[in-house]
């Protein structure tokens, strides 16, 4: 078994029955994922992550407003 890389994000199992990804944004912060398969968050994960690359950061609730868009924009 390797070690992941640095903000390559992790996965687990929470005592709900639900799996949980974490990363890490570039400020510091960091983002939490949930699904009910261990499939499902490696999938929003690696979105996620692909997303970062591109320079898209979602927000924070996952709600945003459509003057902040236009701010980002």
């Amino acid at each position: 078994m390797t070690r992941r890389g640095i903000n390559e994000g992790s996965t687990r199992s929470r005592k709900d029955g639900r799996w949980e990804a974490r990363y890490s944004l570039p400020d510091g912060a960091r983002r939490s994922l949930m699904g009910k398969t261990r499939a499902e968050v490696r999938e929003k994960l690696t979105q996620a992550l692909r997303d970062l690359d591109r320079g898209i950061i979602a927000p924070r609730d996952e709600r945003q407003t459509f003057g902040a868009y236009l701010d980002q924009w």
